[in-house]
């Protein structure tokens, strides 16, 4: 029996990780199911050696499809890359079974085993909606987060008095008791106690950024444009299902001709000056690019440019992204209300894109209607920074807010191009 077991969890390690090889090359690497399928065989090659083990995985035993997380079943279906299931075997049909000693006495010389594993990717529900860093998540007081909002710090959370965390938020980092409290501690926190969650989390999106805007200077409508880390662009077929890869093709772009444009010291962009439908790349003789955006939305249009970019008050953003390479801590700022996204309690459409290598800093009235912002600087944002329905943002350092926010999930209305796969094990 304790050969039997030991057969058994070996031959179970080797099904879960060319299940994980296989997904994984998929989607991130972009291979195709029978690349995929190559990488899994080579990945057990070295646990279960065909020499010794016979043919204990082959490329027939490895099939993509989807996953059914309510009835928990999986269903092949070729062409996909939301699931994968693999079976593995030691089978007396393979001349592989494994072999019995004191069963022999009872009549059993060998015994059949068959193992599966089956991987799905995801996305965690606090990559999709919520402030995450890398560094410290810094929020001040008089805050309400409603509706499943999720705050996330790989280094730790630091929070003052008076904020209200209703059921079902979270409040995550790896060490609760770097957790940072007022001296009143939680008894001015409501519900923050209830929300605490130890949890690391591996912030991918950031490894992407720059490829991202390197990606729409030579984005190609005729097809579908993905990204991945260890390759540039990579043009191809649309997924079946969600976007299980940094996706790059935002739906309101209808040509793949980039405009080409320039601005003065004192120029500032407006709608008139961008053509919808179209990426810009847009360059400054001067310190800064100007958007304003209150005389009319800026609306879809991609724009990416080397300078800092300041939105000038009260300026509207909908259907765009926006990025720029200027490494500064305020290569993206706004001394007033800016209002990304359309205030539509959660609907599809309007959303916002921001992308930046360096910081993001914005005064009091900030909004955000199913808007993500992305910096591998500091995101600061002041006061007022009320209706929040569909907030992303995800720092390689800090997020520091101020007071007086209301924060909640949006939990849909969030369809831009900047999510990145998981992968866990299922059965």
């Amino acid at each position: 029996m304790a050969n039997l077991y030991a057969s058994r969890v070996q031959l179970q390690t080797a099904a879960d990780q060319a299940a994980h090889a296989a997904i994984y090359n998929r989607n991130r690497n972009f291979m195709t199911e029978d690349e995929a399928k190559q990488e899994a065989l080579t990945v057990i090659s070295s646990l279960v050696p065909s020499e010794r083990y016979g043919d204990t995985l082959s490329k027939g035993n490895i099939e993509f499809g989807i996953w059914d997380a309510e009835k928990r079943a999986f269903t092949a279906m070729p062409g996909s890359r939301a699931a994968v299931r693999v079976k593995t075997n030691f089978l007396e049909a393979n001349d592989n079974a494994v072999k019995s000693y004191l069963f022999k006495l009872v009549g059993f010389d060998q015994f059949d085993i068959i193992t599966s594993s089956t991987y799905t990717s995801y996305l965690p529900g606090c990559l999709n909606e919520g402030f995450l860093a890398e560094g410290v998540v810094d929020l001040q007081s008089n805050n309400t987060y409603s509706n499943g909002f999720c705050i996330h710090s790989n280094t730790h959370v630091s929070l003052n008095s008076n904020n209200t965390f209703d059921a079902g938020t979270v409040v995550s980092m790896p060490d609760l008791d770097n957790l940072g409290l007022p001296q009143s501690g939680f008894s001015t926190n409501d519900g923050l106690e209830a929300a605490l969650r130890s949890a690391s989390m591996n912030l991918n999106i950031l490894n992407d950024v720059e490829k991202m805007m390197t990606a729409f200077k030579t984005y190609s409508i005729e097809a579908d444009t993905y990204i991945y880390p260890d390759t540039s662009t990579v043009e191809g077929a649309a997924m079946n299902d969600r976007p299980d890869y940094t996706r790059v093709n935002p739906k309101y772009i209808t040509s793949d001709t980039v405009i080409d444009l320039s601005v003065t010291a004192s120029g500032v962009i407006t709608a008139n000056e961008l053509t919808p439908g179209r990426i810009h790349l847009i360059s400054c003789d001067g310190p800064r690019l100007n958007i304003n955006g209150t005389a009319a939305p800026i609306s879809e249009v991609v724009i990416v440019s080397p300078c800092e970019i300041k939105f000038a008050a009260g300026s509207k953003i909908q259907d765009a992204i926006v990025a720029t390479t200027d490494i500064s801590d305020t290569s993206m700022n706004a001394p007033a209300e800016l209002i990304l996204g359309h205030s539509d309690d959660c609907a599809e459409g309007g959303e916002v894109l921001l992308l930046s290598l360096g910081g993001m800093s914005f005064a009091a009235d900030l909004h955000l209607y199913g808007a993500r912002l992305i910096a591998l600087g500091p995101i600061k944002f002041a006061a007022n920074a009320d209706g929040l329905h569909g907030a992303s943002m995800i720092s390689a350092k800090t997020i520091e807010g101020t007071s007086n926010m209301n924060m909640r999930l949006c939990d849909g209305g969030m369809d831009e191009p900047s999510q990145l796969p998981y992968y866990r094990m299922t059965l």
